[in-house]
């Protein structure tokens, strides 16, 4: 994250952190946060986590860490987490950014049998 990380201090408890995935229906979420704003939250439903830090409802996934190492990235901070707590919502598709785009991943691939020799 940015070293001047002032802005996303009110989305995480000290020491904590959290990963939300959003469903393809959540694009408007995800370029909401995205952007400085200091209303993101505002009318956004929301509950605490299991660490305390709030949570979007609903979210297609969530990972819930707490701190482990902070690095020096020039002008970034490298954060890692130790995950403690995880949740998953199997009945949607996730929403994926890439390449300055939004893209969504469809439906799973077909069970494929494991041979052995």
């Amino acid at each position: 994250m940015p070293e001047d990380y002032t802005r996303w201090r009110p989305c995480y408890r000290p020491g904590h952190s959290r990963f939300t995935f959003y469903a393809k229906d959540q694009q408007h979420l995800s370029a909401r946060f995205a952007k400085p704003s200091s209303n993101k939250w505002e009318g956004v439903p929301r509950r605490a986590g299991v660490t305390g830090s709030p949570v979007l409802e609903p979210a297609l996934a969530l990972l819930e860490c707490r701190l482990y190492a902070q690095y020096d990235g020039g002008d970034h901070v490298i954060l890692v987490g130790r995950i403690t707590h995880i949740e998953k919502d199997t009945g949607g598709n996730p929403l994926v950014f890439f390449r300055g785009r939004y893209h969504t991943i469809g439906s799973a691939a077909p069970e494929l049998e494991a041979t052995f020799l």
